[in-house]
């Protein structure tokens, strides 16, 4: 990228090749939180600095003298200015989605040790579901969106709905035989053998499709009909 007049700065990980391999510049550093340490090779420079968990980043481009500030969020809830070097800052201010994304899985991963490849992915994609889902969520509420707190309020709720158990609404109880639709007229099984529907056959007149038969019909009009006809046959006796 360098080669192409594109500088870079991002988070890497500790394992990364090519990674000082200073203890006081790894992840078991005993630093205090929000203080940080600077390597420096070349033009490639190398933060590590301690905020609630050990972030490491390189850039190419920042001055590794140069400070910056971020917000951090104090016992209390009141937020407070934290000097950091100037690339932590540059990285937060200006990152988006996919960073953004891992950042929030990041703090509420549940991943477990398996044998089985597919569960960690799994995993993964359910925490960037509920993110995603978060996200739409807010954009779709606007000012209505009742989570304004944060991401975990959400999803304590998510989780909680998700558990909870839900009564599912049965489908309306059906008669097994036929039920008449009026008063007048009456769909039951009138016939010892079975007939040619009325309503099938005046449906099927001029093509070669056989009208199917049956053993119901309208008791009134003494006819043939399916069940299923037998709506047809009471509109057009009442029209």
């Amino acid at each position: 990228m360098k080669g192409h007049g594109l500088d870079a700065c991002g988070t890497v990980h500790a394992n990364r090749k090519g990674l000082p391999k200073d203890k006081m510049l790894t992840k078991q550093a005993a630093l205090d939180k929000h203080k940080f340490r600077v390597a420096q090779k070349n033009d490639l420079t190398f933060w590590v600095w301690q905020d609630t968990k050990v972030v490491m980043v390189l850039s190419n481009y920042h001055d590794p003298t140069e400070k910056g500030s971020v917000r951090r969020r104090r016992q209390g809830g009141t937020q407070t200015a934290v000097v950091v070097p100037a690339c932590l800052s540059d990285y937060q201010k200006y990152m988006k989605d996919v960073d953004l994304l891992d950042q929030m899985i990041g703090y509420y991963q549940f991943q477990h040790r398996s044998k089985k490849w597919w569960r960690r992915l799994f995993f993964f994609f359910l925490a960037a579901g509920c993110y995603n889902a978060y996200v739409a969520a807010r954009c779709a509420g606007g000012n209505t969106f009742k989570y304004k707190s944060g991401y975990k309020d959400w999803l304590e709720d998510l989780a909680q709905e998700l558990v909870t158990p839900v009564t599912a609404r049965s489908a309306p109880q059906c008669s097994s035989g036929p039920v008449g639709a009026t008063s007048e007229h009456d769909c039951e099984k009138i016939f010892e053998k079975r007939k040619v529907c009325r309503e099938c056959a005046l449906s099927r007149s001029g093509t070669d499709v056989c009208a199917r038969a049956t053993v119901y019909g309208c008791r009134q009009c003494n006819e043939a009909l399916h069940v299923e006809c037998f709506g047809k046959h009471v509109r057009r006796h009442h029209k």
